[in-house]
């Protein structure tokens, strides 16, 4: 196996270099014990599977996404092995990965050979900024190698059962040798859902997203909520997510910046759906997804148009909560409920002086939740009143309005000016359109189409 950069050589007595077809026999071993496969996602049965996995290893590192050593001692003796994976080539934050056989546990094999990988990595890749160890919790002699690499807890994930069943630890080992941020609790699990991930966007913003991970042969979908909402609220308790899960399909869903668990500055100059439009492509560039199908609902839809109009990764594109107000003012239906009567709906000290009903709708819901209203205000100052380049879409767009919503007046004007868009009204107004089993039966299907 050849690759432009050089493998790592030795490691305090050990010897790391790419896996053999002549390793094979010593691997299928190695799986044998029961302790390793306790903690290994996929444990090989036999040399047959060793050998292709072997053949899996030499395809990824070809590519630039996966290099996987062989450990040994200096007796030639099989160790164990360190993987580095990359989302993507040129990635900033990679996953390392380690295992130690049995017959060499107790003699620091998993340290020393992690050192020796991590050395290599940020010698060989000159864009990593840092490295991940992941680990299941109750597996506490990883928690021990990581701190003893200077790989220090950064937070913690949910359980995904049957795969994962406890939470998991993600360390964190920085290029520039910061020290990690302080560990967040372990959010609750729900609805199975494996991880639930922070990013920093390119101006400094937390986004906080989940993702609902399972092996399938189709794009990721991508859930971008509405206004005040939250992906929860928006997309996990009408239904949205079981709906698609269940037809087989990996689910993203993010809180946008000012809403949910992600981060909530109060300056104007942080918000506006074009931004919003920044995080997804920022997000989507992070994980490494070539291609990905977009949903977006209300203020949501409004970011997905405008991600549409410039990310040729979207395959197909699907918007609810919106109309003719996209084509004529460029977002948000405002006739409905203006900018100013919003903005004094969510900063009034006393909401009893809110007088415009839509906008006392909205510091209701607000308020229901436990909103930072400051910030809510804040991306209110600024919403998207430009015309959007609809004629750029050119993914496939099925538009969902609700029968009796207000915001969605109009839905033709809107389908009519999107180059490939199908229109499909469900039962219900802006609030429960999206919670009608229509709505998720009608983007299940548009999703599911080849």
């Amino acid at each position: 196996m050849t690759h432009a950069r050089p493998f790592p050589d030795t490691a305090s007595g050990l010897v790391l270099r790419p896996w053999r077809t002549t390793d094979a026999a010593a691997l299928a071993a190695a799986h044998r014990d029961d302790a390793m496969r306790r903690w290994l996602t996929e444990p090989l049965d036999d040399e047959a599977g060793a050998r292709r996995w072997i053949g899996e290893q030499r395809t990824a590192a070809r590519r630039g996404e996966r290099f996987s050593f062989a450990v040994l001692e200096e007796t030639g003796l099989l160790a164990g092995q360190v993987v580095l994976r990359l989302p993507r080539p040129g990635a900033s934050v990679a996953e390392v990965g380690y295992w130690t056989a049995a017959p060499a546990r107790g003699r620091q094999i998993a340290p020393r050979a992690l050192e020796a990988l991590t050395g290599w990595a940020f010698t060989a890749f000159a864009g990593l900024t840092a490295l991940e160890l992941t680990h299941q919790e109750s597996n506490q002699a990883s928690c021990r190698v990581a701190e003893r690499c200077r790989y220090p807890l950064d937070r913690v994930l949910a359980p995904w059962p049957p795969r994962y069943p406890g939470p998991g630890h993600v360390h964190v080992r920085h290029r520039d040798g910061r020290p990690a941020r302080p560990v967040p609790r372990s959010p609750r699990h729900q609805e199975g859902i494996p991880a639930m991930p922070y990013f920093k966007t390119s101006d400094d913003v937390e986004i906080h997203y989940q993702l609902w991970e399972q092996d399938s042969p189709q794009p990721l979908v991508l859930l971008q909520h509405g206004f005040i909402a939250d992906a929860d609220s928006n997309w996990v308790a009408p239904g949205v997510v079981r709906l698609l899960t269940e037809t087989g399909r990996r689910v993203l869903a993010l809180d946008a910046r000012g809403h949910g668990r992600s981060g909530k500055p109060h300056d104007p100059a942080r918000y506006g759906e074009a931004r919003m439009a920044e995080d997804l492509r920022e997000l989507m560039d992070l994980l490494g997804e070539d291609a990905y199908d977009l949903v977006g609902y209300s203020m949501g839809a409004v970011v997905s148009l405008l991600t549409a109009a410039r990310d040729t990764r979207i395959r197909r594109l699907a918007v609810g909560g919106v109309g003719a107000a996209v084509v004529e003012l460029g977002g948000v239906d405002s006739r409905v409920i203006g900018g100013p009567a919003l903005v004094h709906a969510l900063t009034a000290d006393d909401p009893s002086t809110v007088t415009d009903p839509a906008a006392a709708g909205f510091r209701a819901y607000a308020d229901a939740v436990g909103a930072d209203r400051l910030a809510l205000a804040a991306h209110a100052r600024v919403v998207h009143q430009e015309p959007i380049p609809l004629a750029e879409i050119t993914a496939p767009t099925l538009l969902l309005a609700g029968e009796d919503d207000p915001l969605a007046a109009r839905p033709e004007v809107l389908a009519g000016a999107l180059p490939a868009a199908t229109l499909r009204t469900v039962p219900g107004d802006h609030s429960s359109a999206v919670a009608a089993p229509a709505f998720a039966r009608e983007l299940a299907g548009f999703l599911d189409a080849r």
